[in-house]
């Protein structure tokens, strides 16, 4: 595709190097044709049990993401970390013949996870040098914190780094900050300048005698620092977006409906207020979704489906792993068919589900964040969120699963089922804000 050759070219020229592509434009096609080009390029080294690219991704796509190397450049030979030899204790001898034995002459690609990295950064992972280090999904390090600073610690060993994501930007400049350093971009400020001098901070302020909330970053100090940044990050960064390659997609509808809560759950919201802090927040935010084995976002979700959805097959996202159970009883109890996913699902079990929602065997997939990436759900064109995620990219990643490039639909809604509560309505406010911003930030405005 001319828009993967365009991606390609940049990580070329450009050895440490981010690429946006919009969801579904074969952001993994574009690490493997940079892999193989190295590799035709007398760039990746052969070494026996010695990784020569390094893929980090999110768990649930770990396993997709090694067959679909192994797939697209079988000249190398791929491995995960789940594999023994990547644990703390070294394999035996014997093992390891059998792994030299299947690697052949073969470069050697390891993709593994975040977490796995950051576990292994001072024990397996201590002597990787990689000639190619691909942080997927590289908005993980966004927030900091020790996932990130294992990556810097492999970035800074490794030759080329390409930092891949749909949508590069989360919440606040300094999260977009951490990507590229994590990506190691070049002319990149300091750390400790670019919090002095670019980002705006909240106020702290004590929540109780002696103990105060810390500021937080939340836009950029003025607007010369935001198109500074803008700036930056459009030499650096190479952005697609599914619109621009000219091919059809669904259009897109999205709306909101106000749940109100159940009395019991107004009552566990009521007593959250009163304790106040950051327990009392955590315990509204739990009330607006549930109390105990009562949903009022689960009730309506029922009634869409039986009402102006009724017969639609529905992607449903769960931010509260509690209300899948009660979202999957509710539907069974009014003869609607679903299946759920969420992180503890074997692999195996998590394709079979997708595999029944796609051949229509079933009406509703139920499903947590493990749903939101790397799958592709076009078969619907209905997505469901009880309650929001907050983010603006990880809704685009959701709607991202049905939205998508061949799919035969000519439209596509995405139904936001909020509680209909003050801290609700708050964090609606903020994020739209956060939105404008991220929108003018990666349009180079």
């Amino acid at each position: 595709m001319p828009h993967q050759l365009e991606a390609l070219a940049f990580a070329q020229d450009n050895p440490r190097a981010l690429c946006a592509l919009g969801t579904g434009l074969g952001k993994t096609a574009t690490a493997t044709g940079l892999a193989a080009w190295m590799l035709d390029t007398d760039q990746l080294p052969a070494q026996a049990n010695v990784p020569a690219v390094v893929y980090l991704t999110d768990a649930p796509l770990v396993e997709q993401t090694a067959a679909e190397v192994q797939r697209f450049c079988p000249h190398l030979a791929v491995s995960t970390t789940k594999e023994s030899r990547w644990a703390n204790t070294a394999p035996g001898p014997r093992v390891l013949a059998q792994f030299r034995e299947r690697q052949g002459d073969r470069p050697l690609v390891v993709v593994g996870t975040y977490q796995w990295l950051r576990a292994r950064i001072e024990s397996t992972a201590a002597s990787w040098a990689p000639a190619l280090l691909v942080l997927d999904e590289v908005t993980a390090v966004s927030g900091g914190g020790p996932e990130q600073q294992a990556a810097l610690a492999l970035s800074g060993r490794s030759q080329r780094v390409l930092g891949l994501s749909a949508t590069p930007w989360q919440s606040n400049p300094l999260q977009a900050f951490s990507v590229l350093e994590s990506i190691g971009t070049p002319g990149l400020w300091p750390r400790g300048q670019f919090e002095r001098e670019f980002v705006r901070w909240s106020q702290a302020y004590e929540v109780s005698p002696g103990r105060w909330v810390e500021p937080k970053p939340e836009d950029f100090a003025s607007s010369a620092h935001h198109q500074a940044f803008t700036d930056y990050l459009h030499q650096v960064m190479h952005r697609v977006s599914a619109e621009e390659t000219g091919q059809r997609l669904p259009e897109l509808t999205r709306s909101v409906v106000w749940v109100r809560l159940h009395p019991a759950q107004q009552k566990a919201y009521e007593n959250g207020s009163r304790i106040g802090g950051s327990t009392g927040h955590k315990k509204q935010e739990v009330a607006g979704r549930h109390h105990e084995d009562v949903s009022s976002l689960v009730e309506e979700l029922v009634a869409q489906l039986t009402g102006p959805y009724a017969g639609r097959q529905a992607v449903v996202y769960c931010e509260s792993l509690a209300v899948l159970p009660l979202a999957a009883a509710a539907l069974a109890a009014v003869g609607i068919s679903s299946t759920a996913i969420e992180g503890k699902v074997p692999q195996a079990e998590r394709e079979h589900a997708v595999a029944r929602f796609c051949a229509g065997q079933v009406q509703v997939l139920l499903g947590s964040s493990v749903l939101e990436r790397g799958l592709n759900l076009q078969t619907a064109n209905l997505l469901i969120s009880l309650d929001s995620s907050w983010t603006d990219d990880r809704e685009t990643q959701r709607e991202g699963r049905i939205r998508r490039i061949g799919s035969e639909h000519e439209q596509a809604h995405h139904l936001v089922l909020l509680p209909e509560t003050k801290l609700v309505q708050r964090k609606v406010a903020k994020v739209q804000l956060r939105a404008e911003l991220a929108r003018s930030v990666l349009a180079g405005r």
